[in-house]
C-alpha cells in the first residue's frame, strides 16, 4: 500500500475575517487574520505602510469566527475564536515563544459546522465582560468573564447561559456599546413556520431586531425588547456609546440604513446610488469598520459593488437628530474592513491580493454628495454618484494572495531544469495568471560594467564613533552603513566610496596595485584589514600596521571575526593573528605592528579555504574554533585555538562525500537565536554540507547536504534586519541562496536572480538590507523582497474574466516534423512556452457590448443627466438581447484578432493592451476606471462573456486574444491532434444563454409556464469550436459543431475527441464541416466533470457518482465499463492519473483520495455488458463491474481545484502538487521506506497526545472529517514538533527510540527533498 506525506508549500492566501488590536505588546499596531484553517498575526510598520508576518499557526480546524477581547485596564488584547471543534477558545500571544497560546477552552456543542450549533456568529462586549455566540438556527449562548484576582490578567469564564428559541433563524449578531451598564447584544432574527404550525400568524414571520441583556448579577440573559425591521435587513453595526457616542445599532438593508435604539424615534437614511448600476433590488452591505477617537467616531461600510460609504451621526446627549451617508471611495469587495489607529485602512479582499491603504482624507468635503435622514432634505433621497478610485485613500501595499486557484501547470519556462508553477487565480476582472518560482524575488537597483573580471568583492563599515553617547550613539547605530566597496582583480584592487553616489576613489590607505585576498572591518572605530598575497595590512583611522608572511610564503585564503584573523598560507601553514587592544590608545605597538601572532600550525597538505568562528555576543574578544578545507585528503579539519598554550589543537575531521568533492569555501556559523554552532562546507560539485559543532569539545555531528546547482559553492556572511538582526549566509552556485537558522537546523531559500561570482551585504541611506555583487564583468546592486515568508516569488499577468482552464500548447513540430526529425537523427523539440487561458464569466458582458455600454454612459455623463439609469439599463439589455438573437453558433465568424492583417505597425501585444485599456467603468471627470478596482459591469442572469488568451510565458506577453461571441461562455477546453489534420487544434466547449441553477420548484403546468420553458430552450445553445494553429501560433477557426447540451468535459484520444455531453460519453472525429459522432456511451449517472486517458484506459469522473473506468472495443465500436467507484463522490474538476491503475482526485468536501483499479480488471472484461446489449440495461451492467479501491484518503480542510504529478526541481522526487480555493499550494509526496512510515506514524500519534490543537479540535477527527484518514501522514502536524518544549521533545524521542536530532533530520529531509 502506498503511503503519502502531506505538506503545505504555500499557506492560504484568502482572509475570511480580521480583527485589530495590540497582541504582542502595548500600543502595537497589529492585525489577526483568519485564513480558514490558520491564524496569522500581522504587524504594521507605520513609517513604510507595510505589514510583516509575525506568526502563522495552523489550527487543524475550520475557524468559524474570531473577535477581539480586551479586559478593562489591560494593555494587550486577546482573541476569542470559535471553530468546528465545538469549543469557544480564548487565545493569548506569547511574544517569547512567538506563538498563540490557549488561555481558555469551553465546550458548547458538537463538533462540525452545523446550523444549530453556535459559533457561526460571535460578539464580544466592548468592555470585555461578556461574550455571546449564536447558531444560524435556534441556539444562542452567553458567557460572562471575570478576573481571578484584581491584579492579574488571567480570566475565568462562566458556564454558558442559554438564550435559545425554536424555529428562529439568526441573520446577524453584534454587541452594543452601553458603557458600564449590563452588557447588551442585538440580533436580527426571523421565525419560520413548520408543517405542523398551520395556525401561526404570517406577521410573526417578519424579521425582528431583538435586544438581549446579560444580567451580571443574576447571571441571566433576558430578551429586553424587539422591533420589526425590513425583510432585506441583513447586517448590524454597533454604534459607540458612553462618552464616545449615542449607542444603539445600525440596521442595514437593501435600500439604506436604519438607526435603532430602545426608546428612540425611527431614523432611516437611503444609500447614494452608483450611476449606471442596473440592480433593481438595492445593494447589500458586506463589510464595515468603525474608528473611535476621543469625542469623535466615523463608520465606513462597503457594498457588494465595492463602494464605500461614510456614515455620520449627528447627536446630542444620546439623541440622534440626523444620519448622513457620504460616498467615500470604491475598492474591490472585501471580506473584512479595518480602520487602524495609525491611519491605515486594512482591506482583506474577497478574491485576489489584499490591500493596505493610507487614509488621506475623511471624506468630509462640503462638496461631497450625501443622503440624509432629515425630512427637510427629502429631495436628496435619490442621490447618484460616479465611482472614483483612491480619492480619499492611497494604496500603500499589496499583500499577495493566490485565492482562488482555478487551474495550475508546472512548466520549465527558462529551460534551465527548474520548473515553475503557473497558476490561474482570482475571479472576474481581478483574475491573474501567476508564475510562481520557488524562492524570494529580487529587485535590481543598479547594473554597471567593470574594467575586467573581478575575483571577489567586500563591503566595509567605519563602525560607531566611541566618542558619541546617548541618543547620538543610538542614531549612529541605526545608521551603521557601509562606507567602502573593495573589488579585487587578478593584479590590482579597486576601492569605491559610498555616499550619495558610488564612485571610485584613490584617496584611501588601501593598497590598489596588488590583488586583495580578503578585506573586512574590525571591531574598532574606522579600522579595516586588507589581506594581500604576502602581507596583511591593518588600517586604524590614519595609521597603518603591516604584518609580513614568514619565508615569503603566499597567503592562499583568509577570514576574520573583527578581532582575530585566520590565514592559510602555502605549504599547509595556518596562522592565527589577533589585533592587540589597550584601554588607552586602542592599539599597542607591540607585536608585529598591531597584530599578535597567537598560534600557528603546519599540516602536510595544501589548504584551499579557511574560516574562523564569529564573535557571538557584544564584548566577546576572541573565538575558539577555526576550520580549514584541504585539496588532497578529501576532508575538512576543525581546530581549537588555545591562546594560553599558543597552539592549534585538532578536535575533529569531517570526511567529504566522495573524492571529487573538493571544498571551495568553509564557514563557522553561529546562531544567537537558537544557540547553535554550525559548520558549512561549500563543495566544487555544487553541494553544501552542514554539520553541528559542539561548542565545548569541538565534535562534529549530524552531517546534511543540499544540492544548490551545477557550480561550486562559495559563501558570504551577512547580517539581515528582516531576520531579527541575525547573521545569515548567502551561498553562490548557479543561483544565489540564503541560509537561515531554525530550531530543526537550517533552511535554504533560493533567490530568483542571475548567477553571481561574489556577493557582499550593502546597507546605505538609499539601500536597506541590500546586496552588491559581481557577475562576470558587471557590478550589481539589488534588494531581496521581504514579503511575508512566502515560499514562492510571483510575477503575474492581469486577466479580463475568471480563468476556467489553463492549457499548454505543444509546438506543431511535435506532430508535423516528428518523423523527419527522427529519421535525420536530430530530434530537437522546442519546450512548451505557450499557453492558452480560457476565461469566462456568467453575469458579464463580452468586449463589444462593454464598449457600447461605456460609450452610452459617457454620453449621459456629458449630458449631465443622472436620472436615467433605469432607461440606460433597459436600452442596453434590449441591445444585448437583439445581439443574442442575431448571433447563432452556426453563423459565428472567426473573431481572432489577427494583427498581421492590420495596417498599423504596432505589435500585437500593444494593440491588445490598447483594446483592454478601453474597457472599464466611467467615473468622475470622464476617467475610465479599471474594472479590477471598481468592479465590472453587471449583465444579469443568462448573460456570458469571455475570451481565450494566448500567452508567451517567457516574455510574459499576451500574443493573441480570441474573444468569444456575444452571450457565449466556455465550459470546457482541451488541445487535440486529429488524424484528419496535420496541425494541432484548440477545442472549446461553449454555451449560449445558459442560466445557472435553472431547476425550479415543481408547480402545475400552465400555458405561461410552458411558454417560458420553450423560450428558455430556444435561447439556450451549445457548441464545440475547433481552432487550428501553426508554428507561429496563429489561430484559425476550422468549424463549429452544435450539440444539444453543454460539453462539460473533453480530451484528445487516439486522434479523436472524447466529450462528455449531459449523461453521455462520446467520440468525435474531425469532418470537413463539423465533428462526426463515431460512438457513445449513454450510461453516465449524472454528468462528467473530467476525462483522463492513459494508454487504452479511460478514466471519467461523474459529478456525483465518483470514478468510472472504460475501455474502448474497436471491433464492436463501443465503450466497455471496466470498473467504478465503490461509493458515490461529489467530485471537483481536480484529478491526475498516477499510473495505469492509480488516480488521485478530490471531492467537494475537502477530501483528497487516491484510488486504484484492481489489477485483474486489466484483462478480465468477459463479464462486462455494454449499453448496446438489449438484454441488460446500463445500471445492471455497472453492478457487474470491478470496484475501485481507495488506497489513501486525507481531509484537507479546503476544496482542491487542481492536481498535478511533477517534479519541482531536477533533484527532487516526483510528487503530487495541488491548489485550493483558499489559495494554498500543497503536496503529497510518497513514502517508500517502511522505517520512515513507522517513525512518522508513531510521531504523529504521540504529537496528538502531547500537543492538542490550538482551538481544541481533535486532530484525528479533523483529518477524518467524512471518512477515516488512510495511509497519509500529516506533515504540517509533524512539523509542529519544533514548537514543543525541549523536555517534551526528549520524551517523544525516547518513546520513539531515536534522538531529537534524528527526528529533526527526518522532518527536514521530507521538507527539502521537494526542491
Amino acid at each position: 500500500m502506498p503511503h503519502f506525506y502531506s505538506l503545505t508549500l504555500e499557506s492560504q492566501g484568502s482572509i475570511l475575517s480580521a480583527v485589530q488590536g495590540s497582541y504582542s505588546a502595548a500600543k502595537a499596531h497589529e492585525v489577526v487574520v483568519n485564513r480558514g484553517k490558520s491564524l496569522e498575526l500581522l504587524r504594521l510598520d507605520v513609517d513604510s505602510g507595510q505589514t510583516q508576518r509575525v506568526c502563522l499557526m495552523d489550527t487543524f480546524s475550520l475557524v468559524r469566527s474570531i473577535s477581539n477581547l480586551r479586559l478593562i485596564g489591560s494593555s494587550k488584547d486577546l482573541i476569542v475564536a470559535t471553530s468546528d471543534s465545538g469549543n469557544i477558545v480564548i487565545l493569548d500571544f506569547n511574544s517569547e515563544k512567538n506563538q498563540f497560546e490557549r488561555v481558555h477552552s469551553e465546550p458548547y456543542g458538537k463538533s462540525g459546522c452545523r446550523r444549530i450549533i453556535p459559533g457561526h456568529y460571535l460578539a464580544v462586549d466592548p468592555a470585555g465582560r461578556s461574550i455571546m455566540i449564536a447558531a444560524i438556527e435556534r441556539q444562542k449562548l452567553a458567557y460572562t468573564l471575570t478576573r481571578k484576582n484584581k491584579d492579574a490578567d488571567t480570566l475565568e469564564i462562566s458556564s454558558p447561559i442559554e438564550a435559545h428559541k425554536s424555529h428562529m433563524i439568526c441573520f446577524a449578531l453584534t454587541a452594543m456599546d452601553v458603557g458600564f451598564d449590563n452588557p447588551m447584544f442585538a440580533t436580527i432574527e426571523q421565525q419560520y413556520c413548520t408543517e405542523n404550525d398551520e395556525n401561526v400568524d404570517v406577521k410573526q414571520t417578519s424579521k425582528q431586531l431583538i435586544y438581549w441583556e446579560v444580567d451580571l448579577g443574576l447571571n441571566f440573559v433576558s430578551r429586553k425588547s424587539s422591533q420589526p425591521v425590513t425583510e432585506s435587513s441583513h447586517t448590524l453595526i454597533s454604534v459607540p456609546g458612553g462618552n464616545d457616542g449615542p449607542s444603539g445599532v445600525l440596521v442595514c438593508d437593501y435600500e439604506g440604513i436604519q438607526y435603532c435604539k430602545m426608546g428612540h424615534s425611527y431614523l432611516f437614511c437611503p444609500y447614494p446610488l452608483r450611476f449606471g448600476d442596473p440592480s433593481e433590488n438595492g445593494t447589500m452591505i458586506v463589510a464595515s469598520s468603525i474608528h473611535r477617537l476621543k469625542g469623535f467616531f466615523f463608520i465606513l461600510v462597503q457594498t457588494e459593488l465595492g463602494d464605500i460609504y461614510r456614515v455620520s451621526l449627528i447627536h446630542n446627549e444620546g439623541i440622534v437628530s440626523e444620519m448622513r451617508i457620504y460616498y467615500y471611495d470604491t475598492i474591490p469587495v472585501c471580506n473584512s474592513l479595518l480602520v487602524l489607529r495609525s491611519g491605515f485602512l486594512f482591506a482583506s479582499h474577497e478574491f485576489g491580493n489584499h490591500s493596505n491603504y493610507q487614509i488621506v482624507s475623511l471624506g468630509d468635503d462640503k462638496m461631497d454628495l450625501y443622503t440624509s435622514s432629515s425630512p427637510d432634505l427629502s429631495h436628496l433621497k435619490r442621490v447618484y454618484f460616479r465611482p472614483r478610485s483612491c480619492h480619499c485613500i492611497r494604496k500603500s501595499e499589496d499583500i499577495p494572495s493566490l485565492s482562488p486557484i482555478t487551474d495550475m501547470k508546472i512548466i520549465d519556462i527558462n529551460n534551465d531544469g527548474t520548473p515553475q508553477i503557473v497558476a490561474t487565480c482570482g475571479r472576474g476582472p481581478r483574475s491573474t495568471l501567476r508564475i510562481c518560482s520557488y524562492g524570494k524575488s529580487v529587485e535590481e537597483i543598479a547594473e554597471n560594467p567593470l574594467p575586467g573580471r573581478p575575483r571577489c568583492i567586500w563591503t566595509l563599515k567605519n563602525g560607531i564613533d566611541p566618542s558619541l553617547s546617548g541618543s547620538q550613539a543610538e542614531a549612529a547605530a541605526q545608521e551603521n552603513i557601509h562606507n567602502y566597496i573593495i573589488i579585487s582583480f587578478i593584479d590590482r584592487s579597486l576601492v569605491l566610496t559610498i555616499g550619495e553616489h558610488v564612485e571610485e576613489t584613490n584617496d584611501t590607505l588601501f593598497t590598489l596595485n596588488e590583488t586583495t585576498i580578503y578585506a573586512a572591518s574590525m571591531i574598532l572605530y574606522n579600522s579595516f584589514v586588507q589581506v594581500l598575497e604576502t602581507h596583511v595590512k591593518l588600517i586604524i583611522q590614519d595609521r597603518i600596521y603591516d604584518w609580513r608572511a614568514p619565508d615569503s610564503r603566499k597567503i592562499i585564503s583568509a577570514d576574520s571575526n573583527g578581532r582575530q584573523i585566520s590565514l592559510a598560507l602555502e605549504g599547509g601553514l595556518i596562522i592565527i593573528l589577533e589585533m592587540s587592544i589597550s584601554s588607552n590608545s586602542g592599539v599597542t605597538h607591540s607585536g608585529a605592528g598591531g597584530f599578535i601572532e597567537v598560534c600557528r600550525r603546519e599540516i602536510t597538505c595544501e589548504i584551499i579555504c579557511i574560516g574562523i568562528q564569529q564573535l557571538s555576543y557584544s564584548g566577546q574578544l576572541r573565538s575558539d574554533y577555526v576550520v580549514v578545507g584541504t585539496s588532497t585528503e578529501n576532508a575538512v579539519r576543525l581546530y581549537k585555538i588555545d591562546s594560553t598554550e599558543k597552539r592549534l589543537k585538532q578536535t575533529c575531521t569531517q570526511i567529504l562525500p566522495n573524492s571529487s568533492s573538493i571544498p571551495e569555501s568553509v564557514q563557522l556559523y553561529h546562531s544567537n537565536k537558537h544557540g547553535q554552532l554550525i559548520l558549512f562546507v561549500g563543495l566544487t560539485t555544487g553541494v553544501v554540507m552542514n554539520c553541528k559543532v559542539d561548542a565545548v569539545n569541538g565534535s562534529i555531528s549530524g552531517p546534511r547536504s543540499k544540492y544548490l546547482g551545477n557550480r561550486g559553492v562559495n559563501m558570504c556572511r551577512v547580517i539581515r534586519d528582516d531576520f531579527g538582526g541575525e547573521m545569515s549566509l548567502v551561498c553562490m552556485s548557479s543561483k544565489p541562496w540564503i541560509i537561515d537558522s531554525q530550531t530543526s537546523g537550517v533552511s535554504f531559500t533560493p533567490l530568483q536572480y542571475r548567477c553571481v561570482d561574489s556577493i557582499a551585504p550593502l546597507n546605505t541611506l538609499q539601500v536597506n538590507n541590500g546586496y552588491v555583487a559581481v557577475s562576470g564583468s558587471t557590478l550589481l546592486i539589488f534588494q531581496v523582497s521581504q514579503g511575508y515568508g512566502e515560499s514562492f516569488s510571483q510575477s503575474c499577468i492581469n486577466l479580463s474574466y475568471t480563468p476556467r482552464k489553463l492549457l499548454t500548447l505543444p509546438s506543431p513540430q511535435l506532430f508535423t516534423g516528428l518523423e523527419t526529425l527522427m529519421s535525420s537523427g536530430g530530434l530537437d523539440i522546442p519546450k512548451n512556452q505557450m499557453i492558452a487561458v480560457v476565461e469566462t464569466d456568467h453575469n458579464s458582458f463580452d468586449f463589444g457590448t462593454k464598449k457600447e455600454i461605456i460609450s452610452a454612459l459617457q454620453k449621459l455623463y456629458e449630458g449631465g443627466s443622472l436620472e436615467n439609469t433605469t432607461d440606460v439599463k433597459m436600452e442596453v439589455d434590449k441591445e444585448t438581447e437583439q445581439n443574442n438573437e442575431d448571433i447563432k453558433p452556426e453563423e459565428s465568424d472567426n473573431l481572432v484578432m489577427d494583427v498581421a492583417q492590420d495596417e498599423l505597425k504596432d505589435s500585437e501585444n500593444t494593440k491588445i493592451q490598447k483594446m483592454l485599456s478601453e474597457i472599464g467603468v466611467p467615473g468622475e471627470n470622464g476617467i475610465l476606471l479599471a474594472e479590477s478596482e471598481v468592479g465590472g459591469l453587471v449583465a444579469g442572469e443568462g448573460k456570458w462573456g469571455g475570451c481565450v488568451r494566448i500567452v508567451n510565458l517567457r516574455s510574459m506577453e499576451t500574443l493573441q486574444l480570441i474573444p468569444l461571441d456575444t452571450n457565449e461562455g466556455c465550459i470546457s477546453a482541451c488541445v487535440c491532434k486529429f488524424d484528419e489534420l496535420e496541425l494541432p487544434c484548440l477545442v472549446l466547449g461553449t454555451v449560449y444563454g445558459m442560466k445557472l441553477n435553472k431547476r425550479s420548484v415543481a408547480i402545475a403546468e400552465s400555458d405561461s409556464t410552458k411558454s417560458k420553458e420553450k423560450e428558455l430552450q430556444d435561447s439556450f445553445g451549445a457548441a464545440i469550436k475547433i481552432f487550428k494553429y501553426d508554428s507561429n501560433y496563429n489561430f484559425e477557426l476550422v468549424h463549429i459543431t452544435p450539440i444539444e447540451d453543454a460539453a462539460t468535459a473533453m480530451t484528445g484520444w487516439r486522434g479523436r475527441l472524447l466529450v462528455g455531453v449531459n449523461k453521455t460519453l462520446r467520440v468525435y472525429s474531425l469532418g470537413k464541416k463539423r465533428l462526426l459522432r463515431k460512438s457513445e456511451y449513454r450510461g453516465i449517472p449524472k454528468g462528467l466533470a473530467w476525462i483522463k486517458v492513459v494508454n487504452d484506459r479511460i478514466f471519467a469522473g461523474d459529478i456525483s457518482s465518483g470514478v468510472m473506468v472504460f475501455k474502448f472495443k474497436n471491433t464492436s465500436n463501443q465503450f466497455i465499463l471496466v470498473a467504478k467507484d465503490q461509493m458515490p463522490r461529489w467530485l471537483t474538476s481536480a484529478c491526475e492519473v498516477l499510473d495505469y491503475h492509480t488516480i488521485v482526485l478530490s471531492d467537494k468536501f475537502d477530501n483528497i483520495v487516491v484510488s486504484r483499479v484492481p489489477v485483474e480488471a486489466s484483462d478480465d472484461c468477459s463479464f462486462i455488458t455494454s449499453f448496446i446489449d438489449n438484454n441488460n440495461d446500463p445500471s445492471a451492467a455497472m453492478l457487474r463491474t470491478h470496484q475501485i479501491n481507495t488506497v489513501a484518503q486525507f481531509h484537507l480542510g479546503d476544496i482542491v481545484t487542481c492536481l498535478l504529478k511533477s517534479q519541482l526541481s531536477p533533484t527532487s522526487i516526483e510528487t503530487i502538487v495541488f491548489g485550493t480555493v483558499l489559495g494554498s499550494i500543497g503536496s503529497l509526496s510518497p513514502i517508500v521506506n517502511s522505517e520512515d512510515i513507522e517513525l512518522l506514524s508513531r510521531l504523529e500519534i504521540l504529537l496528538r497526545k502531547q500537543k492538542p490543537s490550538l482551538l481544541s479540535r481533535d486532530h484525528l477527527m479533523f483529518r477524518s472529517y467524512y471518512s477515516p484518514v488512510h495511509n497519509v501522514i500529516d506533515g504540517d502536524f509533524c512539523q509542529t514538533f519544533a514548537m514543543l518544549d525541549p523536555q517534551i521533545q526528549s520524551e517523544i524521542a525516547s518513546k520513539l527510540d531515536v534522538s531529537v536530532e534524528e527526528i529533526y533530520k527526518k522532518l527536514d529531509d521530507y521538507k527539502t527533498r521537494l526542491f
